[in-house]
């Protein structure tokens, strides 16, 4: 039998979706125009975080990677990358700063995307925790060539836990992250501070962000 159209928009949506309608909607009907209307104020939120200052974020570390997510384009779907940028605050928050579609993981996507960041104010900060893309590290040493730069090690930890002897796991896991920790970067001196005091004291501030890094994700 063939199944007639629903007559509304509202006969379109399953029950369990339209809760989600109804801030936007704003007790108006759900039609042709309302849908309209969603979508621009959608948008409309979108390019508002889009532009949002980062100025005032206490920004640690960051984390940058990509994922593939299905579009529709040109009436076919297809798999575009996401770049995505999240932050570490100072209180171990995370916080979301980015989402660029692009049309492929290239250095130039990347720099795009953390140009953006810079110009809304976003600081250096101390860690990039990145994955194992050449063009992405490249783009971050360009923009923030004093931070130090961290692969994830997440992949080869859930390898290790798969193979390896239950007993030795505790050992291995530490030697692991311990190799994915990237040198310290020369510190800054200032002139109240003596400089091999505040290299000590930024040695020990990077060994602590790192392994919190390389447990978190």
């Amino acid at each position: 039998m063939k199944r007639s159209s629903p007559r509304t928009w509202r006969e379109a949506i399953p029950d369990g979706f339209v809760a989600y309608f109804h801030p936007l909607l704003k007790a108006a009907p759900l039609s042709k125009s309302a849908v309209s209307r969603v979508i621009a104020t959608l948008n409309d939120g979108l390019e508002a975080w889009r532009t949002r200052s980062l100025a005032d974020l206490d920004m640690i570390y960051v984390h940058l990677d990509a994922f593939a997510l299905s579009i529709r384009s040109a009436g076919e779907v297809v798999s575009a990358p996401l770049l995505a940028v999240v932050a570490v605050l100072s209180d171990w928050r995370k916080h979301l700063l980015a989402l660029e579609l692009c049309g492929g993981e290239s250095f130039a996507a990347w720099k795009n995307c953390l140009d953006s960041l810079v110009a809304r104010g976003l600081q250096a900060p101390m860690l990039a925790v990145v994955a194992g893309n050449a063009r992405l590290r490249r783009a971050v040493g360009e923009i923030w060539p004093r931070a130090a730069v961290q692969r994830y090690c997440v992949h080869k930890l859930r390898n290790l836990d798969r193979r390896a002897p239950r007993h030795v796991l505790a050992e291995i896991r530490l030697t692991s992250i311990v190799s994915c920790t990237p040198p310290v970067p020369t510190p800054l001196v200032t002139p109240t501070q003596p400089s091999s005091a505040r290299g000590r004291s930024d040695a020990r501030a990077l060994s602590r962000v790192c392994v919190k890094a390389a447990r978190s994700f």
